[in-house]
C-alpha cells in the first residue's frame, strides 16, 4: 500500500508508456473544464440562446454518443484503442478551432454536434487502461485520476475566465483546441512506446453481436450487473436534481455566488475522496463500498429537498457542509465504478461494456432533467430533489437483498500475465 500520491505516481511513472498516458489525461480533463467554462457563457450571453435552444443543443450533442458509443466501444476492443484516441483528439482539435470562429448560434451548435461525434472516441480510454496496467495499478491510477479531475475542476474554470478576459471568450476556445492537438501527440508517443495495444488473440469462437454479448456479460458477471443497476439510480438522481439546483438556490433566496460555492465544495469533497478511497478499496468489497456511497449521496439530496420544503430557510453554512459530503460520496462512487468496470469486465469486452453504460447514462441525462424541471414548475425544486433521491434509492433495493459474491483485488492480474505483450507493458523504462 502506498503512503502518498507522489509515491503512487512514481510507482506508475516507471510503467512503460504511463507518463505519456498521464499527460494525455491531464490535457483532456483540463480542456473539458475550460470548454465548460467558455461554451455556456458564449451560448447564453453572446448568442442569447433561449431555454428551448439550450435544450435542443443539449439533446443533439448527446445523441452521437448514444448512437455511436456501443459500436465504437466494441471496435476499441477488437482494434487499436490508441489509434482511435489519436483520431478523436485530432478531430476535436479542428472542431474546437471551428467553434472559435462560428458566426452564429446555428453554426456553433452544428460544430458542437460534430465535436461530440469526435468525443465518442474516448470510449477507448478504459480499454487502454486495462491493457496498460495491472489490477492494483488500475486502483492507484483511478484514484489519481479522480484527484486530477477534481483539481482541474477547481482550476480550469478560473483559467477559462482569465482567457475570456484576455481576449474574446469565443476566440479563447483556440486554447482547448491546442490542448486537444497536444493530447493527440501524447497518444502518438504512447503508441511509439508500447505499440498499438492490440486485443488478445481470438479464442476461435464466433463473435456475438454487441447486444447479445452485453446481455451475456450481465447474466454471468454479478459485479458488472450490480454497477449497472446502481449507475442507473445515481444517474437519475444526478440528472434530476442537478438540473434544478439554480432554481432551488433562487427559491431559498441564496446569494448568486452560491453556485460557485457548490462547484468548489463538491470539488474539494471529490479531492478528499481521491485521497481516502485509495487506502480503502484494495482488499475490500468495491460493490459494497459503491452501494454505501450511493446511499449516502442520495441521502444528502433527500435531506436538502426535505429542508427546502420545510418552513426553515436553508442556511448557507450547513448547505456547504452537505455539498462537501455529497461531493465526497459521489466521487467515491465514481472511483469504485471505474475500478469495478476496468477490473471485473471481460478483458476483451471492456470497451463494449463501458461504452454501453456511458450511452445509457447519456440517455438518462437527456431525459431526467426534463422531469426535474417539470416537477419544479409544478411545485418546487425541493420536491424535484426529494423525488430524484427517492428514485435513486429504489435502485438500491435489489442490491440490499441479493449482493454479488465478493472477490478481492489481488496485487497481480492473471489476465495481465497471459501474454508477452502484457508483461512488456509493465516493464520499467
Amino acid at each position: 500500500m502506498t503512503t502518498s500520491y507522489l509515491t503512487d505516481l512514481r510507482t506508475l511513472w516507471v510503467v512503460r508508456g504511463y507518463p505519456h498516458y498521464f499527460m494525455f489525461k491531464l490535457l483532456v480533463a483540463s480542456s473539458a473544464w475550460i470548454n465548460t467554462a467558455l461554451m455556456l457563457p458564449i451560448l447564453i450571453f453572446k448568442f442569447e440562446a433561449s431555454p428551448t435552444q439550450m435544450a435542443v443543443i443539449s439533446l443533439v450533442t448527446g445523441a452521437p454518443f448514444v448512437i455511436l458509443g456501443p459500436y465504437l466501444g466494441s471496435l476499441a476492443d477488437r482494434k487499436s484503442p490508441i489509434a482511435m484516441m489519436i483520431g478523436g483528439a485530432v478531430y476535436r482539435s479542428f472542431m474546437l478551432a471551428g467553434l472559435a470562429f462560428a458566426p452564429s448560434i446555428e453554426v456553433f451548435a452544428l460544430i458542437m454536434f460534430l465535436n461530440a461525434v469526435g468525443s465518442s472516441a474516448n470510449v477507448a480510454d478504459p480499454v487502454i487502461t486495462r491493457r496498460l496496467l495491472t489490477d492494483d495499478q488500475i486502483v492507484t491510477a483511478t484514484s489519481i485520476r479522480g484527484l486530477l479531475d477534481q483539481s482541474t475542476k477547481l482550476v480550469a474554470p478560473l483559467i477559462g475566465a482569465g482567457l475570456a478576459l484576455g481576449t474574446s471568450s469565443q476566440r479563447a476556445l483556440l486554447v482547448p483546441a491546442a490542448m486537444a492537438a497536444l493530447s493527440a501527440w501524447c497518444m502518438i508517443l504512447l503508441g511509439r512506446r508500447v505499440g498499438s495495444l492490440p486485443a488478445a488473440p481470438s479464442s476461435g469462437k464466433k463473435e456475438q453481436r454487441n447486444l447479445r454479448a452485453l446481455r451475456n456479460i450481465l447474466a454471468t458477471n454479478p459485479p458488472i450487473k450490480a454497477i449497472v443497476v446502481l449507475t442507473i439510480g445515481s444517474t437519475i438522481t444526478m440528472g434530476m436534481h442537478g438540473s434544478v439546483l439554480l432554481f432551488l438556490l433562487r427559491e431559498q433566496a441564496l446569494p448568486p455566488n452560491a453556485f460557485a460555492f457548490h462547484m468548489t465544495c463538491t470539488a474539494i469533497g471529490g479531492i478528499a475522496a481521491s485521497l481516502v478511497f485509495k487506502k480503502w478499496i484494495i482488499g475490500r468489497d468495491q460493490v459494497k463500498i459503491l452501494y454505501w456511497c450511493m446511499t449516502g449521496f442520495c441521502s444528502t439530496i433527500l435531506v436538502t429537498g426535505l429542508w427546502g420544503l420545510s418552513s426553515v430557510p436553508i442556511a448557507m453554512g450547513p448547505l456547504l457542509i452537505i455539498w462537501l459530503i455529497s461531493g465526497f460520496l459521489f466521487a467515491g462512487k465514481v472511483i469504485c465504478f471505474m475500478v469495478l468496470l476496468q477490473t471485473r469486465a471481460p478483458k476483451d469486452k471492456i470497451g463494449l461494456v463501458s461504452a454501453s453504460m456511458q450511452s445509457m447514462m447519456t440517455v438518462l441525462f437527456q431525459v431526467t432533467p426534463l422531469i426535474g424541471l417539470m416537477l419544479t414548475e409544478f411545485r418546487s425544486a425541493a420536491l424535484a430533489y426529494i423525488v430524484s433521491a427517492t428514485l435513486g434509492m429504489v435502485f438500491l433495493l435489489p442490491l440490499s437483498i441479493v449482493r454479488p459474491p465478493f472477490v478481492a483485488l489481488t496485487t497481480t492480474s492473471d489476465d495481465a500475465h497471459d501474454s508477452d505483450v502484457a508483461r512488456s507493458h509493465r516493464s520499467r523504462s
